[in-house]
């Protein structure tokens, strides 16, 4: 079996070799026509049908549909039952290779949430929400879409993706205010990651993963980093 339900309007998940497997998202997150082999093995590998987003493809709107390799592996336990708890998909013909740090956990809940309480690096005190997972899409400016998942937690591929231990929005922590957020993007933006859209996605992260309540949302105060000076 592929995992459980783990959001709404999903597809394929708790099901065994699902012809489909829809995330409930935006279509990059669907994959159709799937036909599977050697499913009960450590990897069941499947071909079917996604959104392929290249680097010239300006939105998900204009992506087209493209031959996926499926793969479906890390065997284990989600709740008491057998099965396959990770999936991933990716387009071979355009050089993708399987990178198990893109997957999907479908036993998200099982997985990822963190008994212990433990932190995700860099912050020193664990999030509001136990995280979960959804498949990144990464445009061709190096960020990465989406930071949440469907219930707003933190999108744990996306903060490891952007994890950095020079980061000050990921370590300001839960008692921030507008002004404190603002000073910590402007040196995010200029000496750690670069561009704007990245940042923006590290504020949004860092806000849902110490569940901060402001005022004034900081991206649209910050805009295109005049505030930070020269």
């Amino acid at each position: 079996m592929l995992g459980q339900v783990w959001g709404s309007s999903q597809h394929g998940y708790g099901e065994v070799h699902p012809s489909v497997i829809d995330n409930g998202g935006d279509p990059t997150g669907l994959v159709t026509a799937i036909r599977w082999r050697n499913w009960g093995g450590c990897q069941a590998v499947g071909r079917g049908v996604s959104a392929y987003v290249g680097p010239k493809t300006r939105s998900v709107a204009d992506a087209k549909e493209e031959s996926a390799t499926v793969v479906a592996f890390k065997l284990g336990y989600c709740w008491g039952r057998w099965m396959y708890r990770d999936v991933e998909w990716y387009f071979p013909q355009h050089g993708d290779r399987f990178n198990p740090k893109n997957a999907t956990e479908s036993c998200p809940l099982a997985d990822i949430a963190m008994p212990s309480g433990g932190p995700l690096s860099p912050a020193i005190i664990p999030p509001v929400q136990a995280p979960c997972s959804r498949k990144l899409t990464v445009d061709a400016d190096g960020n990465a879409t989406p930071t949440l998942c469907l219930r707003g937690s933190v999108n744990v591929l996306a903060w490891r993706r952007f994890a950095d231990p020079s980061s000050q929005l990921m370590r300001l922590g839960p008692t921030a205010s507008v002004d404190r957020v603002l000073k910590a993007m402007c040196f995010d933006w200029k000496r750690v990651y670069g561009t704007l859209p990245v940042t923006d996605s590290v504020e949004e992260l860092s806000a849902a993963y110490y569940g901060w309540d402001l005022a004034a949302d900081p991206t649209l105060v910050f805009g295109t980093g005049t505030r930070c000076g020269s």
